[in-house]
Formats: structure tokens, sequence, C-alpha cells
């Protein structure tokens, strides 16, 4: 989906909301190098947000091969916010042909279990971290490998608690360590 496009349904969402709605807009690592790599494209990119009242703006480091140098990135995150925008960081954790290892089925999503990969998402962070205080994944972090290597890692479990095991996922919603005062999202005995 192109920026315009999207900003069009966002533009549309916002119809008839009240001046609490705060909207956020995703700007893939791609759109970042096109639409905000200079400051006249920046300066266009403005007007448009303004003009759909958006409030935040999370600019995509990385999706597969698609990549924004961290000198880019800070470069857009000062430029955004000197301009009364929220920005944060995103990324996308699919395969690119210098990006970590695609999975076994699907050659999109990536082979956490492969050594390659989680150096490459490490790296990626550890950069990622010194520009933004926040950084969102997006839908993308999944994976349906079975590479014998992730098949050797699962070993007995079935291949959902391998999943979520190596993804970091709590056991349960309930074993989370939860805020103080809150309670589990799910009853125990679910």
């Amino acid at each position: 989906m192109s920026l315009h496009s999207a900003l069009a349904l966002v533009c549309l969402a916002s119809l008839g909301a009240g001046q609490s709605l705060r909207i956020s807009v995703y700007a893939p690592a791609g759109t970042v190098n096109r639409y905000l790599a200079t400051p006249v494209d920046r300066e266009k990119a403005t007007a448009l947000l303004r003009g759909l009242k958006i409030t935040r703006v999370f600019v995509e480091g990385r999706r597969g091969d698609q990549y924004v140098t961290p000198e880019a990135l800070r470069t857009v995150r000062d430029d955004l916010l000197s301009r009364g925008f929220e920005v944060a960081g995103g990324v996308a954790t699919v395969a690119g042909k210098s990006f970590g290892v695609p999975d076994s089925s699907s050659r999109v999503f990536l082979n956490f279990q492969a050594e390659k990969t989680q150096r490459d998402v490490a790296q990626f962070f550890a950069e990622n971290a010194a520009i933004f205080d926040e950084v969102i994944v997006d839908d993308f972090y999944c994976t349906q490998d079975r590479s014998p290597e992730s098949e050797k890692a699962r070993g007995a479990r079935s291949w959902s608690d391998y999943r979520r095991d190596l993804a970091g996922f709590p056991n349960r919603f309930d074993d989370a360590e939860a805020g103080a005062g809150s309670a589990p999202l799910l009853p125990a005995d679910h």
C-alpha cells in the first residue's frame, strides 16, 4: 500500500472523530527512502501529514533488503521532531537476499533459529535502539520454519511451544510478570 493510500484510509477513519483522537502512520523503509529522503520530500510529506491530523510517524528502518541507514533515520527523526511530530522506529522482520535466513516454507518469514538471522536482527535493534526510544515490530514477526536446525532445536516440544519459546513469550499469559496491581490476561485455568 502506498503512503498516499494509507493516509487516505486514515483520513476516512478519522472523519467525525473527536479532538482526542490521535493518529499515527507507519512509513515502510522503501517509503522512507523514497518520500522522506530530502528536506523537500519531508516538507511535502509534512503538509500531507498535517492535513490528515497525523501526530506520530513510525519510521521503518528495515524490511528485508530495503534498508534505511542509521544516519538517514536520525535525519528523518530529527526533522520530523522539529516539525512537531512524535517519532518512533519500526522494523518488518522479513527475509532478504542479505538479511536473515528465510524460513523453510514461506521464503518471506525468517528462520529465527538460524544464527545469521539472530545476528542480523540483533544488529538492527542495536542500531535502532541508539536512535529511537521505541521501535514497533511489524506483523511479520512470525515463522513457519521447519528446517532441520529448527526441528533439532524443537526437540519433543510441539511446534507451537517451540515457536512461543523461541519468540520469548511466556508459557501462559498469567506467567508473565504483570505490573503491580494488574490481573493476568487469562484466568489460570485457560
